[in-house]
């Protein structure tokens, strides 16, 4: 059974097709890289399986689970065990390191000594153990970028959804972070969707790729 499929998804935007027909199947533990040009329906793919959008053809499932076709999400967003790292983040700016990764574990209804020490597995994994009292704004972007994916990890997810993560960090950071998320990756086992614009990252974060143009894969 695999992990995340999509068996000919299509999704339009006010009459432009975004993503036609497209097919795919991801085992647990793979991680995969969606690479292509900007507006190439990268970001759609994710928003389809984390559930913020709902397929107007075709069919989403999830662990073998039907959970958005022909128009519906049949699961929404805080049922699926998806967690997702954006583009700019969306960290919480008025919520210290600690709270951000708590409204996370609070929607599970963790009792408050569960969701502490998870935090703080999460937060050590991501080398950010001492810094759970600070804001967003005292952090530097390496540290906003690890405190996004412990947030998404903190929650279990079967898989880790990342949308071009690392695009707005210098060559030296995106080294050190892509190489840090494959240690992550190594250690905990979860499924990886990566979406990047960079042949580099392609190569270095991906285990296979789906090759994207004007809503369809491509052979590479």
């Amino acid at each position: 059974m695999s992990a995340l499929e999509f068996q000919e998804v299509s999704k339009k935007y006010d009459g432009r097709m975004a993503l036609s027909r497209l097919s795919f199947q991801i085992e647990r533990g793979e991680r995969i890289v969606i690479h292509g040009p900007s507006g190439c329906g990268k970001t759609t793919v994710l928003r389809l399986l984390a559930g913020f959008l709902a397929p107007d053809e075709g069919s989403i499932r999830i662990e073998g689970k039907e959970v958005g076709a022909n128009g519906k999400v049949c699961i929404g967003p805080e049922s699926r065990r998806i967690g997702m790292v954006f583009q700019d983040l969306a960290l919480w700016p008025h919520l210290t390191v600690n709270q951000n990764l708590e409204f996370a574990l609070k929607a599970q209804g963790l009792e408050a000594a569960v969701r502490k020490e998870r935090i703080g597995e999460v937060l050590a994994r991501v080398r950010l153990g001492d810094l759970g009292e600070l804001y967003p704004a005292r952090l530097s972007g390496g540290q906003q970028q690890r405190v996004a994916i412990a947030r998404a990890l903190v929650a279990q997810p079967l898989a880790l959804l990342m949308d071009e993560p690392l695009s707005n960090l210098d060559d030296d950071l995106k080294d050190d972070l892509s190489s840090h998320l494959l240690e992550l990756h190594t250690r905990l086992g979860f499924t990886l969707v990566y979406v990047t614009h960079s042949k580099e990252e392609m190569k270095k974060i991906g285990t296979r790729a789906i090759l994207l143009r004007d809503g369809k894969e491509v052979s590479g």
